[in-house]
């Protein structure tokens, strides 16, 4: 998924007055880009056999962390 919205961006990109115009939803792109990596890399850890709350920890991006923690709360 990564590399897919990585090639959009980068052929969005290509035009400098699109850039400049849309600037705030380039940072769109790379927000989803991140939170696709962590989302993979939580699943692969979880696939190895890392206990949730393990994996969870491991989770860089905050916002996400604490709103993993927040759903598997309320699943329990």
């Amino acid at each position: 998924m990564r590399a897919l919205i990585e090639k959009l961006a980068h052929t969005l990109a290509s035009d400098e007055t699109f850039v400049m115009a849309y600037m705030d939803q380039f940072q769109v792109f790379d927000l989803v880009i991140q939170r696709a990596d962590e989302s993979a890399d939580l699943l692969d850890r979880m696939a190895e056999g890392s206990r949730s709350h393990d994996a969870i920890d491991q989770v860089r991006l905050t916002l996400l962390q604490d709103r993993l923690r927040s759903a598997l709360s309320d699943a329990a």
